[in-house]
């Protein structure tokens, strides 16, 4: 399946299985050294069954930008009420990369915080709904609950110290287990 989506690296399925995917920005590629790569940061949605890449709809092509910088597309997942959230990356150059997203497809709103810190990896904990994020830069997890307004500026907790910066990865399983 090809998509618009340019440096993919966003992959997740929504509550109806269906796949998404986004594309970020590297200002240091290393297996092309001395280029400058920015993705259009395009999250587009993919009809799982049959592989039908949607692009013609704000609630399958979105760009999160606000005043002419673009975010997120680095790493995504949903929640089980349907929002995707989306984390901007760690890479240098762009404002868009350091940041964090909530979008609700079906009401087409988006809000964006930036974050010096660089979220990076995310996971669902699927017993209470809520988002943990790893920050690149500052060697913190943040929880989240998705649910609750404003959420974004408003972080459930925030471990600090998880034992090393540049964070790359995270999962929870079924237990609630981090």
């Amino acid at each position: 399946v090809r998509v618009p989506a340019q440096l993919v690296s966003l992959l997740t399925l929504d509550t109806n299985g269906d796949v998404w995917v986004g594309g970020y920005c590297n200002y240091s590629t290393p297996d092309l050294p001395g280029t400058d790569n920015c993705g259009n940061k395009i999250h587009v949605k993919v009809d799982a069954a049959t592989g039908q890449v949607f692009t013609n709809s704000p609630d399958t092509r979105v760009v999160f930008a606000s005043e002419g910088t673009d975010y997120g597309g680095f790493e995504g997942v949903f929640t089980p009420s349907g929002q995707l959230w989306s984390s901007g990356g760690a890479n240098a150059g762009s404002a868009g990369n350091a940041c964090l997203i909530a979008y609700t497809p079906n009401h087409v709103s988006t809000n964006i915080i930036t974050d010096e810190n660089q979220p990076f990896a995310m996971a669902v904990d699927r017993q209470t709904g809520y988002i943990w994020v790893t920050s690149y830069g500052g060697s913190n997890i943040t929880v989240y609950n998705p649910a609750v307004a404003d959420s974004l500026n408003h972080p459930v907790t925030n471990y600090h110290n998880h034992g090393a910066a540049a964070a790359g990865g995270l999962a929870i399983d079924n237990n609630g287990n981090v």
